[in-house]
């Protein structure tokens, strides 16, 4: 029997999913918030019989969630409480998983956190997250998920799989359009797969939005990784440095022995200042740059 609250509220049962109605969802996520200590009477009075001290409604919904779940729901002196398994509940599994990917190497991190990532089918206590007495929850398990989320990304950085790492970030970027760590890995999965102009994009469309919407600036870490893709600065250890400037190469295959082999370099002038006047311009203005060095060596 697994209790899931990654999503919708729910139960399964040997894989199957077992039917409950919207009454007995809501006294599952009050138990479950509580994170098996105990609810009082009154409390799940208020929330799920509305104020109705009686009892009758309480004790008729706790015997049918009984027939689901069994004697995990238990009786307390004054209300209940739900003691489940350590591998009953899915947000204590998310949660295992996270902790042992920490302290994993960044191959097994990633197998970890795909898993744990997988346990998610909307966003946490769906239908249930915008009252009062499950906002902290679906929060701090939001907040996990996204975290989990880029140390996902940033653990496929570190093993050069940078297609799947932007993959990753993608949907991520949308829901998250104010945190600035996923925009950096962005920029670095991008960097990394050889995209710099669109790796720039991204962290000029970011600023756009945190100077327009929120009135603040990205944080010095970002604009020296933004200075380290134009070439133009920052002398950090940061790891964006490495996928960006490590040398292309060029197999034997390719080359025939002593052929020369010609590198040429580009440069849009004054393009730093042209970044701090107008960001977006500029972009559109380096998109249009790598259009025509595409054309014009191509057709040669």
């Amino acid at each position: 029997m697994h209790v899931r609250i990654l999503g919708p509220v729910g139960v399964t049962d040997s894989g199957v999913e077992v039917p409950l109605r919207p009454n007995l969802c809501r006294l599952l996520a009050l138990l479950v918030v509580a994170d098996g200590g105990f609810v009082p009477l009154d409390r799940i009075a208020e929330h799920l019989a509305d104020g109705d001290l009686d009892g009758s409604r309480i004790r008729t919904a706790v015997s049918r969630l009984r027939k689901v779940v069994g004697d995990r729901v238990q009786t307390v002196t004054g209300g209940y409480r739900l003691r489940l398994g350590e591998d009953e509940l899915d947000a204590a599994r998310f949660e295992a998983l996270r902790e042992r990917a920490r302290s994993a190497p960044p191959a097994e991190s990633i197998e970890l956190l795909f898993e744990a990532l997988g346990l998610w089918q909307g966003s946490a206590l769906e239908g249930f997250a915008d009252l009062e007495w499950a906002t902290a929850t679906a929060q701090r398990l939001d907040s996990g998920r996204a975290t989990a989320t880029e140390d996902l990304a940033d653990a496929l950085i570190a093993e050069r799989r940078f297609v799947e790492a932007a993959e990753v970030l993608a949907a991520h970027l949308s829901e998250h359009p104010y945190r600035e760590r996923p925009v950096a890995l962005m920029m670095r999965a991008l960097a990394g797969d050889g995209r710099v102009p669109d790796a720039l994009r991204v962290c000029q469309r970011f600023e756009v939005t945190l100077r327009d919407e929120l009135g603040l600036d990205p944080t010095p870490e970002l604009r020296a990784l933004e200075a380290d893709l134009l070439g133009v600065g920052a002398s950090s250890p940061d790891p964006a440095r490495d996928i960006v400037n490590r040398a292309p190469t060029v197999s034997s295959a390719d080359v025939p022995d002593g052929a020369p082999v010609t590198i040429m370099f580009t440069d849009i002038e004054a393009s730093t200042q042209r970044w701090r006047d107008d960001s977006v311009a500029m972009a559109d203005a380096l998109a249009e740059h790598d259009r025509i060095l595409h054309e014009v060596i191509g057709s040669h």
